[in-house]
């Protein structure tokens, strides 16, 4: 994948120049899984200088999050059920219902949020 990471690039300018989107969420530089370091640095990249862009954690390390979008129980719900049916990491401990709420749940009031570090906003 890193290989690659040049005509991604391509790629995800194209994609840019054709639709100018104002707001990109990537993985984050500290993900340890290669292909999203990738990504990460391909989006930052292209999208950097002209796009809001937030980047998002995951259950791998810790991310100094500073923007929060929050959601209701039904959306909660909905994103149990989506992960519930990714079998092939139905196993893993991060996929269980209870630390997927876990997750989710933040101090700021007891509601469910998603949590995001902000790389670059425009307003």
């Amino acid at each position: 994948f890193y290989l690659h990471q040049a005509a991604i690039c391509d790629w995800l300018y194209e994609l840019w120049k054709n639709n100018e989107y104002d707001l990109i969420m990537t993985p984050g530089p500290d993900d340890p899984h290669p292909d999203h370091q990738v990504v990460y640095r391909a989006a930052v990249a292209v999208f950097g200088k002209y796009s809001s862009v937030l980047i998002y954690g995951n259950h791998n390390y810790q991310l100094n999050s500073n923007f929060y979008v929050t959601f209701d129980s039904e959306i909660m719900d909905e994103k149990r059920y989506t992960l519930g049916i990714y079998n092939s990491q139905s196993y893993r401990a991060y996929f269980q219902p209870e630390i997927i709420e876990a997750n989710h749940l933040h101090s700021i009031g007891g509601v469910y949020a998603e949590k995001f570090k902000v790389y670059k906003w425009f307003i």
